[in-house]
């Protein structure tokens, strides 16, 4: 378990940013991310990648893939998290990226032939898609995202949502009866700047 552990420190140290968000526990769970790994919709092509994400490098072959700044989950004994955010993407072979920096919309939710994960090169075709697929990857109600609407300027919104990177950022601007403040982050502010004064 020692092992793991250090693994989930590793991952963090390596892959957070000077501007990552730090999570003290405290406010919303909007940014509990989604674990991308769980959406997996056909049979895993690869000994890794059907491994659950607490055991994943007991395997010495398999290696934990994630965003920037995931941090174990507190069941797998991940320790102290250092910044947050990322979401688990899964499990793959040793030689793999094992970390993925795409938006949300990019993030893929199988390994491919290699039991490899990478980044999709495609994105949903429209603005309405684009929301429904935030909401699909993190987790997110229809009221979370109730306020966010793609009638204004949708092309310019739509970049907006394929531009988020993590659930973080999603915040509460855009949720209809959420109890938590509207925080404004740069994705809140990102659609604001679509809208006409």
């Amino acid at each position: 378990m020692t092992s793991l552990r250090l693994t989930f420190v590793l991952l963090a140290l390596a892959a957070c940013n000077e501007t990552a968000l730090r999570t003290n526990g405290s406010g919303p769970d909007l940014a509990g991310p989604a674990d991308l790994g769980s959406q997996t919709p056909s049979p895993p092509s690869s000994p890794c990648a059907a491994r659950p994400k607490c055991t994943c490098t007991e395997d010495p072959a398999c290696t934990v893939v994630a965003q920037p700044c995931w941090c174990g989950p507190a069941e797998c004994g991940g320790g102290e998290c250092f910044c947050g955010g990322g979401a688990y993407v899964g499990c793959a072979p040793r030689g793999c990226p094992v970390v993925l920096d795409c938006p949300l919309a990019q993030l893929p939710t199988a390994p491919d032939a290699d039991g490899c994960f990478r980044c999709r090169p495609s994105s949903p075709s429209s603005c309405e898609a684009a929301k429904a697929q935030l909401a699909a990857a993190c987790g997110l109600a229809a009221a979370d995202l109730g306020g966010l609407s793609c009638q204004t300027n949708s092309a310019c919104v739509e970049r907006c949502i394929l531009d988020v990177k993590s659930c973080e950022d999603v915040g509460c601007a855009f949720c209809t009866t959420c109890a938590c403040p509207a925080l404004w982050s740069p994705f809140a502010q990102c659609v604001a700047g679509c809208l006409p004064d």
